[in-house]
């Protein structure tokens, strides 16, 4: 069975309809009943196999029955920072997975805005979206705000990549571990209003993994030991509706994919504490492990350094007071991981620009352990390996 990314229809790959290349991705779009007999595993050069609900095309591999395309539902609340930890983490794992897992490839697949007559490769629209946050070293600006999927639904195009691992049987196959992964970012409002996320966020209970990003200043008992900032939407920050959230993310999944009531959820879920440079500066002992290097993954998953952090910040919670959100989450969700990030490694800093309007510059980008979420998911699916490297970090 297939799930569509932008609609969320199921159906099989026998239902899958046969289009031209330029058939728009929108339901009312027309598709000749003259389109080629041919079987289900090929595809010819000028047409692609679509959702038969919204038409939006399929992938080449998974057209042809050969993978499955697996969502990860990066999401969480207003400002915090999904817009820059989901490009962050793309460029990071092209740079450093393929240096440091041999055999491990990322390429950018092909990918399309809803009503669009021709695909464009995800690299491309990431450019796009996100090029103003690595412009350069020095001028890179800050992302604004993701506009909601009701007002422009061009935010449901997801970018889409294909993972590449060695085979385990090198000597015997020449054929290699592969699959489609599709990440998609989406306005933080929609995450926090019940309708809206039931609307438009059914691919979260359909994906591979969730990464729940928080803010840590929006995290009561925390926020209180964080010194004051003054960057834009720090000072202003709403506390972090957690129960909420989880109770939302449960009723989705008992609506959606009839889980049983009692019954804990077998999707992974990360808890992302973002914006981890601001926990640089707790007091005491509290932000040591915030100031550590950023974490090397040699040859696969390196479980002891994720879990020694996973430690440090189940302490952290728990002083804090929100031992209770761990228990929440573990009451409903059979696999659970609680990471600290930081995409930009440090605030933004405001400068004047051309036009004399104040604008917040990200400068060096210095991103610190962003790998870590997606190569815990990617060790839980068993395509990475646990290293057998310490707690070593990098320079």
């Amino acid at each position: 069975m297939l799930n569509c990314l932008i609609c969320s229809s199921e159906f099989t790959l026998a239902e899958a309809l046969l289009a031209p290349v330029n058939t728009p991705a929108e339901p009312q779009a027309k598709i000749a009943a003259s389109a080629p007999s041919i079987g289900i595993h090929r595809l010819p050069w000028d047409h692609n196999r679509v959702c038969p609900n919204c038409k939006w095309p399929l992938t080449y591999a998974q057209a042809t029955g050969q993978l499955s395309l697996h969502p990860i539902a990066i999401t969480g609340g207003p400002g915090v920072s999904k817009s820059h930890y989901i490009p962050v983490l793309v460029d990071q794992a092209k740079r450093r997975l393929r240096q440091t897992i041999p055999g491990f490839d990322m390429r950018a697949q092909e990918t399309r805005e809803p009503g669009a007559a021709y695909s464009v490769c995800s690299d491309q629209l990431l450019a796009t979206r996100y090029g103003r946050l690595f412009c350069d070293d020095q001028a890179g600006m800050v992302i604004a705000k993701t506009p909601r999927a009701d007002g422009d639904s061009r935010q449901r195009t997801p970018l889409i990549y294909r993972f590449t691992f060695p085979s385990a049987w090198k000597l015997f196959t020449t054929r290699r571990k592969c699959v489609e992964f599709a990440f998609r970012d989406c306005a933080g409002e929609e995450f926090t209003e019940p309708g809206a996320m039931q609307e438009f966020h059914r691919y979260i209970t359909q994906s591979a993994g969730i990464l729940l990003l928080i803010d840590p200043t929006t995290v009561p008992g925390l926020r209180e030991r964080l010194p004051r900032f003054t960057g834009a939407g720090r000072g202003a920050a709403r506390p972090f509706e957690f129960d909420q959230i989880v109770s939302r993310l449960v009723g989705l999944f008992e609506r959606t994919q009839n889980v049983a009531v009692g019954t804990r959820i077998r999707t992974p879920l990360a808890i992302v504490l973002t914006k981890a440079d601001m926990l640089r500066e707790l007091p005491g002992d509290a932000g040591a492990i915030f100031r550590q290097r950023d974490l090397l993954h040699c040859a696969g998953f390196n479980r002891q350094g994720v879990q020694t952090q996973q430690e440090w910040l189940r302490r952290l919670l728990v002083d804090c007071g929100q031992g209770s959100i761990l228990s929440s989450v573990e009451a409903n969700f059979q696999t659970f991981g609680l990471f600290a990030v930081s995409a930009l490694g440090h605030s933004p800093t405001l400068k004047l620009g051309a036009d004399g309007q104040a604008e917040q510059q990200v400068g060096h980008l210095q991103p610190w352990r962003v790998l870590d979420p997606l190569v815990w998911l990617l060790h839980h699916y068993g395509y990475v390996k646990a290293s057998k490297e310490t707690a070593v970090c990098s320079s």
